[in-house]
């Protein structure tokens, strides 16, 4: 039996929720505090307060589109709407028809079964990350043509763990958290042609189960004007301006944490984080 595949697309109204004293007069430089061990607040939302137009796009449903129940991530472009799962990469136009599927294989322009990507809007590409295939290159898919482009080599070899398209031109990347790399980079930044340009050093550690400390790298968070980052093993979220940490949201435990917290979480752990989008 084929299930039809529907998506719900949602413009979300842009609203930040705190447990903090309003204020209508702040700035780009304000820091939030959040006590989240001590919120109280409640408020009473209606969705027409966090949607401003709502539609149900089916897609088309055919014997390559047909989606499992896992789905790790969608991504809405002006154009073009990409579902992300265990079995590849399925391409749908902004109506819901069926474009192309990006298989998981062996191949040499195959996803590997662990992946990530970052959709380019500018130009509608794709920056596909391999970690057990094609490590040391990024692959890119152009989604109009629907043909892959020369790739791009890494600056650092090792696996990548977060990446994002920086200023048009750049790749702003952080290494993997697991792999005893000896660079010191929270996270750094190539050009397309493989050079590097600039790192950010790391000054958070982590310890594995293995007793091992290990630096914490960075994630990142994009989609407004700023770019946000975070170590993976903390709480704050910083705003990103050139090579520049400034804190921008606070989350505050009654417990403070380890400098080098478990990278299995324990009993009485606390930690924070942020959605991606």
């Amino acid at each position: 039996m084929i299930r039809k595949n529907c998506l719900i697309i949602a413009s979300i109204a842009s609203l930040l929720t705190f447990c903090i004293t309003p204020d209508n007069h702040l700035n780009d430089n304000r820091v939030f505090n959040i006590d989240v061990e001590n919120c109280r607040t409640l408020i009473d939302l209606k969705l027409s307060d966090l949607i401003d137009s709502c539609w149900l796009i089916p897609l088309e449903t055919t014997k390559e589109s047909v989606l499992a129940e896992y789905i790790r991530y969608i991504h809405v472009a002006n154009d073009y709407i990409v579902i992300d799962n265990n079995e590849g990469m399925f391409l749908f136009t902004k109506n819901g028809q069926f474009i192309n599927k990006l298989i998981v294989g062996r191949g040499p322009d195959d996803l590997s079964i662990s992946h990530s990507f970052f959709y380019y809007d500018k130009e509608d590409l794709i920056f596909i990350n391999n970690r057990y295939t094609n490590e040391n290159k990024l692959l890119c898919f152009d989604v109009k043509s629907q043909t892959f482009r020369p790739p791009i080599n890494k600056c650092l070899t090792n696996q990548w763990d977060d990446f994002i398209i920086y200023q048009d031109s750049l790749i702003m990347a952080s290494p993997s958290l697991l792999n005893p790399d000896p660079n010191p980079y929270a996270f750094f930044v190539q050009n397309f042609e493989g050079n590097f340009i600039s790192g950010v050093n790391s000054t958070r550690m982590f310890r594995t189960n293995k007793k091992e400390e290990l630096l914490q790298r960075m994630l990142f968070y994009s989609g407004d004007q700023n770019i946000h980052v975070k170590y993976v093993f903390d709480d704050t979220l910083f705003t990103l301006k050139g090579n520049q940490l400034s804190p921008y949201l606070i989350l505050q435990f009654e417990e403070a944490q380890d400098f080098a917290p478990n990278m299995t979480p324990e009993i009485g752990d606390t930690r924070g984080s942020f959605e991606k989008n």
